[in-house]
């Protein structure tokens, strides 16, 4: 199943003169203008990988091979020494097992977050043994404010004001929001400016401009895992 591209955009506007009955009448004065843009969209991503099979999460190699069909040795480091020629060696471990008790408890757990093999490897190794096609997805806002007031025949002020918030979901390509990929990112903003046109003569015309912008980026994690939960001493942490 391929996920297909995804986008829907949206929005709306309202305009005129500010008329509150019996407050304000700002016909020919008080102008205001309002506008909402909306973006949603998603689109298929695409990651191979390649990922622990059920046998080697236990320990058991002996059907881990190179796409040639060549078995990868599984050597025990206890065993490393120099040998006469002053080289390391090492012994293999038998029938190429890794025992449980020499599986190390934090990378078992850490094997609990990566996903199942979901496709044959390359030639007869597990390699390239794993695909997702999680989509990406967008998440845009925007709102926008702006007043005119006509002060008089010559004079006239405005003032603008927008927010905007976008929201950038990379593909969960393992289920668990921890593939690796880029975190979550919204990115909020706001823009202000402000304007004064005063026509002083037929051959002269000020004007005067205020304008800020602010924006940031805020990746959060997608999923919390606390080192102390895979079993790292508090010591190191």
């Amino acid at each position: 199943f391929l996920p297909g591209f995804r986008r829907n955009q949206f929005g709306g506007t309202a305009g005129g003169p500010v008329f509150i009955p019996k407050l304000y009448n700002g016909r020919n004065k008080t102008f205001f203008f309002v506008s909402y843009d909306g973006l949603r969209d998603s689109s298929a991503g695409s990651f191979t990988g390649t990922m622990p099979t059920a046998l080697e999460r236990a320990g058991n190699f002996s059907k881990t091979f190179q796409s040639n069909g060549t078995l990868i040795v599984m050597y025990d480091p206890s065993t490393t020494s120099l040998n006469s020629a002053g080289a390391y060696i090492r012994t293999a471990f038998p029938g190429n097992v890794i025992p449980a008790g020499s599986m190390n408890s934090i990378a078992q757990k850490l094997l609990s977050y990566y996903p199942m093999p979901n496709q044959p490897g390359i030639g007869q190794s597990d390699s390239s043994n794993f695909f997702s096609n999680a989509p990406s997805k967008d998440t845009n806002d925007r709102f926008d404010t702006r007043i005119d007031e006509q002060l008089s025949s010559r004079q006239s002020l405005f003032g603008h004001f927008s927010h905007f918030a976008n929201h950038i979901y990379a593909s969960n390509y393992y289920g668990n929001g921890l593939a690796p990929v880029m975190a979550p990112d919204r990115i909020p903003g706001i823009n202000l400016a402000v304007g004064h046109t005063w026509s002083i003569s037929s051959s002269l015309v000020l004007e005067e401009h205020f304008s800020y912008a602010h924006s940031e980026s805020q990746r959060n994690e997608a999923l919390h895992v606390a080192p102390s939960s895979l079993g790292f001493p508090s010591s190191i942490l």
